[in-house]
């Protein structure tokens, strides 16, 4: 029988009926009326006569047809059932699909880190989110077990090729949290980033110490009401400021732990403990942080002090305030954001931060010869022992009061409230 050629393949045409184009050994070209093509071979198992499919033309060559043909015939002649042979391995690989399936992916891990640990850990799960959304982006859909140092290592040094050092070592932190998680937890036979630290991401960190001078905060509480911020960020502002709290504080801050008459603010323990951070402090408030908390209570909605628009069942995002105030220490202007304000918070001294805001309490404080200690403990840093703080707590309180109306009047003064008082002239934006 004379062997088929590519091109009479090609110039065959589809009938009424199938037409078989035969190469010989039981080896044929199927062409349906629909001019589907398929190779398939006839071959004898025992007293049966059967049809092996070899694959569509589109797909399956001539050359490769013959030489699947004749290993199909080197199975019979082992005395193997070619079409036996051919379910066999469909099952093999459905079973090797399924158990593929069931191996975690990283976006599996993180998922479980986020809720069995971080969730119930941290005040603010949110920002775990945020710090390793591009690296889910990137390998969330990559197994745990094919997870590598090497793909880390990339990751980070993708960070750092952006002049990002700070976010580096943040980030190598936060995925070395997940995948000793992940460790724990069966998802991994290993922490692939254990050996990794500071010195293969961002390196050391110099700590930041910007404090605003007596003359920068002056120049800051005056610019409050023409830098185009919603009043509720002024007060939240001053009340950072004339209290030492972290932004976070009053983020997460609701109304209950607010007592106005009593000018008392309670911060409750955080979820997640840190060093240097007590299980729980007590604000006392000057009247100049308490009728900044009063403005905010116009704008109450919900249980937390600062709500937020979109869920008023949470507070606001915490990079709000962080946006608000740095969109508006020069630089270009943001579009919808700050056009017409993108210099309005500019001080002498240079960036300022919510944070520097609660370092520049303590260092107002001690400028007007209160003892360091008392502002270190207004600023709520835990004492180096629990018997230390429990035997300090009543010796201290009237001390720490008196040093917050102190800083309270002070500020009064540099807002060019009249002399002697001790408020502060509240505004509203635009």
């Amino acid at each position: 029988m004379t062997k088929l050629k590519v091109k009479q393949i090609e110039a065959a045409k589809p009938g009424p009926k199938d037409v078989y184009l035969r190469d010989g050994d039981g080896l044929e070209l199927r062409i349906f009326p629909s001019g589907r093509r398929v190779w398939q071979l006839r071959y004898r198992y025992g007293d049966k006569r059967r049809v092996l499919s070899l694959g569509g033309y589109e797909h399956v060559t001539l050359v490769e047809a013959r030489n699947k043909a004749h290993a199909a015939r080197g199975l019979i002649e082992r005395g193997i059932d070619p079409i036996e042979q051919q379910r066999t391995e469909a099952a093999q690989r459905a079973a090797e699909q399924a158990a593929e399936s069931t191996i975690p992916s990283v976006s599996d891990l993180f998922d479980n880190w986020m809720t069995v640990y971080v969730e119930h850990h941290s005040r603010r799960p949110e920002l775990y989110k945020s710090m390793l959304k591009d690296f889910l982006a990137s390998h969330g859909e990559l197994k745990t077990r094919d997870l590598t140092r090497a793909h880390v290592a990339g990751y980070i040094d993708k960070v750092l090729a952006r002049g990002a050092r700070v976010a580096a070592n943040r980030k190598l932190a936060y995925l070395k949290q997940m995948l000793a998680h992940g460790e724990a937890r069966g998802y991994l036979d290993s922490n692939p980033a254990a050996l990794m630290n500071k010195r293969h991401a961002g390196g050391h960190e110099t700590p930041r110490n910007r404090v605003l001078s007596e003359a920068e905060i002056r120049q800051l509480l005056t610019a409050l009401p023409d830098a185009g911020l919603p009043d509720w960020a002024q007060q939240v502002i001053r009340i950072l400021l004339a209290t030492g709290a972290r932004s976070e504080d009053i983020v997460n801050a609701r109304w209950e732990h607010l007592d106005l008459d009593g000018q008392r603010w309670h911060i409750p323990e955080p979820k997640q403990s840190r060093k240097h951070r007590p299980r729980s402090h007590d604000v006392f408030l000057s009247d100049y942080a308490t009728c900044a908390f009063k403005a905010l209570s116009q704008y109450r909605v919900g249980d937390y002090i600062l709500t937020s628009s979109r869920k008023p069942d949470q507070p606001i995002n915490d990079k709000t305030l962080a946006h608000l105030i740095g969109d508006r220490q020069g630089g270009k202007a943001q579009q919808n954001r700050t056009a017409t304000h993108h210099d309005a918070l500019v001080l002498p001294g240079g960036r300022w931060t919510a944070h520097d805001l609660r370092r520049s309490c303590a260092a107002g404080m001690t400028r007007l010869g209160i003892d360091p200690f008392v502002a270190d403990r207004c600023l709520g840093h835990a004492l180096p022992s629990r018997m230390m703080e429990v035997y300090q707590v009543t010796h201290s309180d009237a001390a720490l009061a008196e040093a917050w109306r102190r800083w309270g009047r002070k500020l009064a003064l540099l807002e060019d409230a009249e002399p002697g008082a001790d408020v502060v002239p509240l505004t509203k934006a635009g």
